[in-house]
């Protein structure tokens, strides 16, 4: 469903991943891992259409819908958090503002009514309360302007109108920040039980990670590596390969320290230099 070829993003001189080349499938839940820094949250931009990549190039099957959590989105001063969620949704806002409209052409009407219906319009608003509710948001604050929330119930409105917006693909950056414990399980059953498509998903919360990942992107060295395994696996085997290689690293040392003091012993001797 998407497709990186030879991917490069760079700030300046300096390269966050270069020569890239990777597929992403349908349906596949991936957890993407890497140091701070590394280049995590630009990745799901490039993705998202939200930055331009410096070199290479990204396919997106046509008519792909994705879904992307907004940190900073411009809001209507007097939206409420309802509208905010439902308006996810780009094809069906559109619609429900147009059959609102008293001024709209009334011949399009029919079209308009057969958008709502497909995409379950007159359902919209109790829809997005479940999601609200499920994220934590009481329902005394479902239908008061934006301007009027705190920082952490409006980053819950945000990230309830990404899952409104049922895309194929799911792109979430740190998705549990302003969640509590209970806010945290009802999202991992959300994705687990109800959303079908593909998820690309940041996280420090491991538990969280652990229990969504079904493959992992590995954002490391300039370069980005998938792991078909789980990010539990995935830690096993990376430890693993450090005290491989701690142990190869000392095993070196040892046979360097041989071969100094065998040089140092003989290299006098003319008969052995």
């Amino acid at each position: 469903m998407i497709s990186l070829q030879n991917l490069g993003m760079s700030y300046g001189e300096r390269d966050l991943f270069t020569k890239v080349s990777l597929q992403l499938n349908e349906g596949v839940r991936y957890g993407i891992t890497g140091a701070n820094g590394s280049g995590k949250s630009t990745l799901l931009k490039i993705i998202a259409g939200r930055d331009i990549p410096t070199e290479g190039k990204i396919d997106i099957q046509k008519g792909t819908r994705i879904a992307y959590l907004e940190q900073n989105l411009p809001l209507e001063s007097g939206e409420t958090a309802i509208q905010i969620v439902v308006a996810g949704d780009e094809i069906l806002a559109k619609a429900l503002a147009e059959r609102d409209n008293p001024n709209a052409d009334p011949a399009h009407a029919g079209e308009v009514e057969e958008i709502i219906m497909s995409r379950e319009g007159y359902r919209a608003e109790s829809e997005a309360a479940r999601l609200l509710s499920g994220l934590g948001l009481p329902d005394e604050v479902h239908n008061i302007p934006a301007n009027k929330l705190s920082g952490g119930q409006l980053m819950r409105v945000l990230l309830a109108r990404s899952l409104f917006a049922k895309g194929e693909v799911l792109l979430l950056d740190e998705p549990t920040n302003h969640l509590d414990m209970p806010g945290i399980k009802w999202l991992e059953n959300f994705i687990l039980y109800e959303f079908q498509g593909m998820l690309l998903l940041i996280t420090h919360d491991r538990g969280f990670l652990s229990a969504l990942s079904e493959q992992i992107l590995d954002v490391d060295y300039k370069t980005i590596t998938i792991f078909n395994m789980n990010y539990n696996r995935f830690v096993g085997a990376r430890t693993l390969a450090a005290e491989q290689k701690e142990r190869e690293a000392e095993a070196a040392k040892k046979k360097i320290a041989e071969l100094t003091e065998f040089i140092d012993r003989f290299k006098a001797k003319a008969s052995k230099a």
